[in-house]
């Protein structure tokens, strides 16, 4: 019986890919997965079809959440296009 798949926020999927939250978010509205609707993020059919949901905080209200395994494809897609900032600049050196 297969475990059931964990699903983080857009957020927190950032902290776990090591990025800012702005730079995630993004890179998701830039694949399609989500879009801007006036001051809110919307998950887009494309990002549903990734394994992204609707989740709903008693505190933090309605939110676009992912399964843990979409660390994987953008990863990727984050290595393809990575740029170097001052911060990551600065570690190197």
């Amino acid at each position: 019986m297969s475990q059931p798949q964990k699903y983080l926020s857009t957020s927190a999927l950032a902290k776990e890919l090591k990025l800012q939250a702005k730079d995630l978010f993004g890179t998701l509205q830039e694949k399609g997965f989500i879009d801007r609707d006036n001051d809110n993020w919307v998950l887009t059919d494309k990002g549903k079809e990734i394994g992204g949901i609707l989740k709903t905080h008693p505190q933090h209200g309605t939110y676009i959440a992912w399964e843990e395994n979409i660390k994987n494809e953008l990863t990727a897609t984050l290595e393809e296009n990575k740029l170097i900032n001052a911060t990551a600049l600065s570690q190197h050196f």
